[in-house]
């Protein structure tokens, strides 16, 4: 909840990463263990954003990524990059997780819409029964990131952003399997240069 709660605010506003997560953390005090995994969360789905968007476009295509609900649109991300680079977490506890998500804070129909986007999604994922697929590498905030992004200082100096050129990460879809293979979303999808 607190990973959707900071993505969301950062999908509306031009807060800062640090910012967000420092306001939201001043809020609600988490143990250590969670807000490290909701800063890795976070930091994973900012680094990877360009890369997870066209699986959702590609599992929903009447539904612009852009024009989804806000809330939609963050639970599909942060389910989405779970999916892809949380090998830990079983793929229907990410949808289920998801789901509850946006049947909470969603409207009347997002719990059923996000479940279906997310089924089509899990059901194209390549590699996932092998341990996941690469994606650009997300640090926590206060490490420097070789790759990925980063939450930036607490100052609010700028941070480097996924897409801005030496992050790894390819004009379309950008994940790649292990053996750096590019992964596309559907079978017969047609990559983008």
């Amino acid at each position: 909840m607190l990973a959707l709660q900071i993505l969301f605010e950062l999908d509306l506003t031009d807060h800062a990463p640090r910012e967000a997560i420092n306001r939201t953390f001043g809020e609600q005090t988490p143990p250590p263990p969670v807000r490290a995994h909701v800063e890795r969360l976070v930091a994973g789905v900012l680094a990877n954003r360009e890369a997870i968007d066209p699986y959702i476009a590609d599992a929903a295509p009447a539904f612009p990524v852009p024009g989804l609900a806000a809330v939609d649109r963050n639970v599909l991300r942060l389910a989405v990059y779970e999916l892809l680079r949380e090998p830990a977490v079983p793929p229907k506890a990410a949808i289920n997780e998801a789901v509850e998500l946006a049947k909470r804070f969603g409207g009347e129909s997002s719990g059923r819409f996000v479940n279906g986007v997310l089924g089509t999604i899990a059901g194209r994922v390549p590699g996932r029964a092998a341990g996941g697929v690469a994606l650009a590498r997300s640090s926590p905030p206060d490490e420097p990131a070789a790759e990925g992004v980063a939450l930036g200082a607490a100052d609010g100096s700028a941070a480097p952003t996924a897409g801005d050129g030496g992050d790894g990460i390819p004009p379309r879809h950008g994940i790649r399997d292990e053996e750096g293979n590019e992964a596309a979303p559907t079978a017969g999808a047609a990559s983008e240069s």
